[in-house]
């Protein structure tokens, strides 16, 4: 039987933990109604977890830890996604299953032809954490504050790799070099602005197609981050 699982800022070491955070003491109590004597896990969102077992339930919730281990579910290298802000529920959607894909961070990014140009960043960084809980991952990846396009490529001059995809462009990841972290471009549902394909080249970004088919920008976030974290974690 899977066990439900939660990211919560909690120390591990100890043998007894309890629970505060009211939006998951309700989901432990109300959603998967669980008792004393039922089992569960704990993250602690920086790579360890736990199996805790419910031993009260007074308010607080009061679990014993049975057994603690590290999580090594990340990718060997960091692949931060730099999206153009979409749609909210695109955007959402975005971030849910990058995150499951491995993502190390999301940058939003005001561009030229962003039509959305604000995110909810607590509603962004719930998500993350949920699908961090629901894919078993033992960190969350960060969800920063936009940013324009010119401050996405100051940010992504500490990665080793850049790349921009762009249709017709050789297919990725074939081409792409082994890196330790590599930052990934993905353009609004308008695509790029005038000079913007040209301004990121001139950085030394490298070209990326995934195909022949024209693909949503949220199709493109996805199945690139996740075809960087396979390649990388080869």
């Amino acid at each position: 039987m899977r066990l439900h699982r939660f990211i919560l800022d909690l120390d591990l070491s100890a043998d007894q933990l309890v629970i505060f955070d009211r939006e998951i003491t309700n989901q432990i109590r109300n959603v998967f109604r669980m008792e004393t004597g039922d089992p569960f896990i704990v993250c602690d969102g920086k790579g360890m977890e736990a199996t805790v077992q419910v031993v009260s339930d007074e308010g607080t919730i009061r679990v014993n830890v049975i057994d603690r281990r590290v999580v090594d579910m990340e990718s060997a290298a960091k692949v931060t996604l730099y999206c153009a802000v979409l749609k909210r529920e695109h955007f959402e959607l975005v971030v849910q299953k990058v995150t499951e894909c491995g993502v190390f961070a999301v940058v939003p990014i005001i561009s030229a032809r962003t039509v959305k140009l604000g995110v909810r960043l607590d509603r962004l960084q719930k998500i993350a954490r949920e699908a961090s809980e629901q894919s078993g991952r033992g960190v969350v990846p960060e969800i920063c504050k936009p940013v324009s396009l010119a401050q996405a490529v100051v940010q992504a001059s500490d990665n080793e790799t850049n790349v921009v995809f762009e249709l017709g462009a050789p297919l990725f990841p074939a081409f792409a070099p082994a890196a330790a972290s590599i930052g990934m471009f993905v353009g609004p549902e308008g695509g790029w602005g005038d000079g913007e394909v040209e301004q990121l080249r001139a950085e030394g970004y490298h070209m990326a197609g995934l195909g022949p088919r024209v693909l949503r920008a949220e199709t493109a976030a996805i199945v690139g981050v996740f075809l960087a974290t396979g390649r990388f974690n080869e």
